[in-house]
């Protein structure tokens, strides 16, 4: 084994002849080392979008969200708020009421979520964090405010200031006459105070106001269509959950944030596997380019085979030096292809090298890198895989 693998060696990286097979075997394990870096950077690349994602939606999204099981509201006086408020490893709970709305401003509108939360809302969800304008301020005296996402501000022409109001309408429940389409409607006069930037999904629909004000608008009076619950760091957020479902049974369906997000986790998933797949299809074309290039080099080599034939080697001797150049190709290039992804990797995360969007602000600007060591494992595994069965069959030949 020794032997053939100085003689493998000898044959790519010998210095005194370059041939044309020398020249060839060099691209190939340039098509390797191109192919390795591409896997790391993209999947990189990919594992940072994902946490850039769920990390601002999760930045608005409460620990457990309650909903009703069948329809789509429920009453507030005779659901057991106070009880899950006393249980422990619960921190905070806020109330939700939430629809489709329409919103104009200056003779621009748009259909928007519009969600009503009470003062305890800001505690479950830390959305004061995606702020960009303004502040998050839903009522002061008498007065009420909502806060806007980045995209129906954009839509609606709203800044911050805002001297004119935006305006809500949402269908009268009472009203069952649509002859006159003005009374069909109920509407709201309010300032916006705020501008938040979470995900284009939400920022383009969501709009926050005051729970009170809403229920008012939709013509509610003890309605709820969710219960945020924040937990205690310290606690667990299973046991909670599952104590909470217990209490509420089958009525509600208490969701985590991953429950709550499945349809998002899934389709990231699915679309990272999906890019993984390609570039290893890719992979593949410049690993099965080992075969051609073990090919010629045997054509070429068949003096030196013959002249080790008379030395006393066998065949399967010299097979085993075709088949260890061909891993020496894969392992040089999978290792030189991981420390290039590696590194570029690196300087797009500390010097910022590619730009994403030069309008966002700086966590959006840049594309977000984040390099997983099970990523790396499997790229290594892959290489190695697809350079053993390339190796092989050529020795097979």
């Amino acid at each position: 084994m020794r032997y053939a693998f100085f003689i493998a060696k000898r044959y790519l990286f010998s210095q005194k002849r370059r041939s044309i097979v020398h020249i060839i075997s060099l691209v190939s394990l340039l098509g390797v080392v191109i192919g390795t870096a591409a896997l790391v950077v993209v999947l990189s690349v990919f594992n940072g979008l994902e946490n850039l994602v769920l990390g601002y939606m999760n930045s608005f999204k409460p620990d457990l969200e309650i909903s009703v099981a069948k329809g789509k509201t429920f009453d507030e006086t005779t659901f057991p708020l106070a009880d899950i408020q006393q249980m422990e490893g619960v921190e905070a709970v806020a109330r939700e009421v939430d629809d489709i709305a329409l919103a104009t401003h200056e003779n621009r509108q748009h259909i928007i979520t519009l969600i009503g939360v009470d003062e305890n809302y800001i505690r479950v969800s830390r959305l004061d964090t995606t702020l960009v304008q303004g502040e998050f301020r839903l009522s002061q005296g008498t007065f009420s405010y909502i806060v806007a996402g980045i995209g129906v501000a954009s839509i609606l022409n709203i800044g911050i200031p805002s001297f004119e109001p935006v305006v809500l309408y949402y269908p009268r429940r009472s009203t069952k006459n649509l002859n006159n389409p003005a009374n069909a409607f109920a509407k709201k006069n309010i300032s916006v105070a705020g501008i938040t930037q979470i995900h284009p999904e939400y920022d383009s629909r969501v709009v926050f106001a005051p729970l009170d004000m809403v229920r008012e608008l939709m013509e509610y009076e003890h309605e709820l269509t969710k219960v945020c619950v924040k937990i205690d760091p310290n606690a667990s957020a299973e046991e909670v959950q599952t104590q909470i479902q217990q209490r509420l049974g089958n009525s509600f369906v208490v969701k985590n944030r991953y429950q709550q997000q499945e349809s998002i986790y899934k389709m990231m998933k699915s679309e990272k596997l999906v890019i993984y797949l390609i570039l290893t299809l890719i992979l593949a074309v410049a690993m099965f380019n080992i075969i051609t290039t073990l090919m010629m080099l045997v054509a070429e080599k068949r003096a030196d085979m013959h002249i080790l034939s008379q030395m006393g080697a066998d065949k399967v001797f010299i097979k085993r030096i075709f088949f260890l150049q061909g891993i020496i190709i894969t392992a040089v290039g999978g290792l030189v292809g991981i420390a290039v992804g590696v590194v570029v990797c690196l300087l797009q995360k500390y010097l910022h090298l590619v730009v994403m969007n030069p309008m966002a602000i700086d966590e959006l600007r840049y594309y977000p890198v984040d390099i997983h060591l099970t990523d790396i494992l499997l790229v290594a595994a892959i290489v190695a895989l697809m350079g053993l069965i390339a190796s092989s069959i050529r020795k097979r030949i």
